[in-house]
This record gives structure tokens, sequence and C-alpha cells, in this order.
């Protein structure tokens, strides 16, 4: 399974618009994945219809994505961020409830994460630690947003976009 390259020329995607790209990119890599046999489903905000076009989302969804095969499942979010640092804020309460409720289940859970064009594995349960940390208050200095060394202290670089070859190995 070869993974979708990343962005030939971040330079062309804009820092507001990035994103979404890493959202699209992310989509072609699922595409990726189920072409392998994988069973990929994305989880969407419930959402009410107004004036029968535009919709407001009216709560929050569980984590962006689910991808299954035989007894591995994978519950990831999609995030992405420009800059040295990643802040930890980017992960909401009830991202990391669902996080830790699939973590307890046994199951491989985690962030996929985009800083300044490279894509990395976040485990939840080693990001999970640092992240809980930060919400109570408790974090150590540095500890608010994490640098290239803490990623790879947590987590791991990905090949191209292909998280899901970090993240079950």
């Amino acid at each position: 399974m070869r993974p979708i390259d990343l962005f030939p020329a971040m330079t062309s995607v804009s820092h507001a618009h990035r994103g979404v790209a890493w959202e699209q990119l992310a989509e072609q890599q699922i595409g990726v994945y189920r072409r392998a046999g994988w069973y990929c489903l994305r989880q969407h905000p419930p959402v009410r219809i107004q004036h029968g076009y535009a919709a407001t989302i009216i709560g929050s969804a569980a984590c962006d994505w689910v991808i299954s095969r035989g007894p591995t499942t994978v519950v990831l979010d999609l995030k992405s961020y420009n800059g040295p640092r990643w802040p930890l804020e980017q992960i909401k309460g009830h991202q990391a409830d669902h996080l830790d409720a699939a973590t307890r289940a046994d199951l491989i859970a985690g962030i996929a994460l985009l800083i300044d064009g490279v894509a990395w594995w976040l485990p939840w349960p080693a990001l999970g630690t640092v992240w809980h940390r930060w919400e109570r208050g408790t974090a150590a200095r540095g500890e608010c947003s994490l640098d290239a060394a803490q990623l790879q202290a947590v987590g791991a670089r990905c090949a191209g976009v292909d998280w899901l070859a970090v993240a079950v190995r």
C-alpha cells in the first residue's frame, strides 16, 4: 500500500485553508485504505438544516474517523497547525473523552497531525497523558504546546500521510 505523498508544494496551500487541504489529502489516503480492504467511517457532528440549505452544527461529534479491518480498529482525529509548536488546546474535551473511551476499549486511538508540512501519528495513550496534565492545569513549563522533539517523544513521523501504517505497527 503506497501512501499518498504529502503536499507536493506546501507553499501553494494557503495558511487559512491548510486544515481543509489536510482533510482533503486525508480523504485521498482513506481511499487508499478502503482499496486495501479497510472499513473507514467518517463521523460528522449533528447539524440542523435551516432555510433549506444552511446547516448549523448543534452538537459535537466523536473523533473524525473509525478505521477497521479484522481485529484492528483505529479511532483518530485529524488536526493541522502552522507553526513550530502544536498547541494542545486544539484537542477539545469531548474529543479527549472519545479518545479515552477508545483506549479503554483496547482500540488504537490517536491524533493524525499535520504541522509545518510534516505528518505525525500521536497515539492517545502517550499524548493523552500530556493533554490531561495540561487540561488539569498541572502541565510543566513547555507542555502546553509541543515542538518536534516533544512530538517525537509521544509519537512518530509518517511517510507521506500514511498514519495508519504507523498507528498499527
